[in-house]
C-alpha cells in the first residue's frame, strides 16, 4: 500500500501543523462498496467519532482543535491542502487520509459521484476556525472578482436572470456594474476606487435572488462558478463558430476575384 506522507507549514491565514504530517493511504480501504454506517460503525470502534458523510467544501478550512479521517467511499476528487501554494493530490474511492489539526484543505474539482465519510478522534467535536476561512474566502474570490472583465460583471449583475441552474447566456444582460450592499444600503460600482471588494466582501449572484450583492463571509460557491464555467464554454464555442465562419467568407472571396494576367 503506498503511503503520502507531508508536512504543511504556515501559509498567510493558515497555520498548518509543524509536529504531524498530512498521511494518504491509497487504496487503504479494500470494501469501498460497503454502507456507508458500516464503515462510520468501523471507525467508532478504532476511537473516530462524530462521523458524517458527504464531499469536500471548495473553500480552504481546517479544524483548530482536532484531526480529521476522510474516507473515500466513491469517485474521486482533486484536493489541496495548505492553502493556494500548498501540495495538490488526487484522491480516489478507497484511500483514506489523515489531516492533522491545523491543516486546511478544499476541493479544486470532483466527479459527479464523489462521496467521502469524515470522523474526528473520540470525543473531540470539530471545531472550525470561521474567522480565517472568511477571511480566505473574502481576500481569495473577491480578489478574483475584482479581475473580472466587465462583460462578465454585466452577467454577474444582471437582474433578468439566475445562476441556477447555469443560464444560456443568450440574451444581452443590462449594461449594469452595481452590487448591493447590506450594510451600506446602496447599490456600489463594481469597479469604484474605494470598492471595498475583495478587502471587505465577496459579491455574490445567488440562486434565490437577482443581481449581486455584498457577501461578507464565506458561501457555497458551486451555483457561481459553475454558471462561470458555463459562460466560458458559451463564449469559446462560439468564438471559433465565428473563426470558422470568417474563414469560410475569406475563401469563398478569394475564388471570386479573377486571377490577374
Amino acid at each position: 500500500m503506498e503511503i503520502i506522507q507531508k508536512m504543511i507549514s504556515l501559509q498567510d491565514y493558515l497555520p498548518g501543523n509543524p509536529y504531524y504530517p498530512l498521511l494518504i493511504y491509497k487504496q487503504a480501504l479494500i470494501n469501498s462498496n460497503e454502507p456507508s454506517k458500516v464503515i462510520q460503525s468501523r471507525l467508532e470502534q478504532n476511537n473516530w467519532s462524530h462521523s458524517w458523510v458527504d464531499g469536500i467544501y471548495d473553500f480552504h478550512h481546517y479544524h483548530s482543535n482536532t484531526h480529521e479521517v476522510l474516507v473515500i467511499t466513491s469517485g474521486d476528487c482533486q484536493v489541496q491542502f495548505g492553502g493556494e501554494n500548498g501540495p495538490i493530490y488526487m484522491i480516489n474511492q478507497g484511500d483514506v487520509i489523515i489531516i492533522p489539526a491545523g491543516v486546511a484543505h478544499k476541493s479544486l474539482g470532483k466527479s459527479n459521484n464523489f462521496q467521502c465519510i469524515g470522523a474526528y478522534p473520540l470525543d473531540v467535536a470539530p471545531e472550525l476556525d470561521w474567522d480565517t476561512i472568511n477571511q480566505q474566502w473574502i481576500k481569495g474570490v473577491g480578489g478574483a472578482q475584482k479581475k473580472l472583465p466587465m462583460r462578465v460583471v454585466y452577467e454577474y449583475c444582471s437582474t433578468d436572470v439566475l445562476f441556477n441552474p447555469p443560464p444560456k447566456f443568450t440574451s444581452r444582460p443590462q449594461s449594469s456594474m452595481t452590487l448591493y450592499n447590506h450594510r451600506t444600503s446602496k447599490y456600489e460600482d463594481w469597479f469604484a476606487i474605494d470598492s471595498k471588494l475583495g478587502i471587505d466582501f465577496t459579491a455574490h449572484k445567488g440562486e434565490n435572488h437577482y443581481g449581486a450583492t455584498a457577501t461578507f463571509g464565506a458561501v457555497g460557491g458551486h451555483t457561481e462558478l459553475d454558471a462561470m464555467k458555463a459562460l466560458y464554454e458559451i463564449r469559446i464555442n462560439e468564438f471559433f463558430e465565428f473563426k470558422s465562419q470568417a474563414t469560410a467568407y475569406l475563401e469563398y472571396d478569394h475564388q471570386l476575384v479573377a486571377p490577374l494576367i
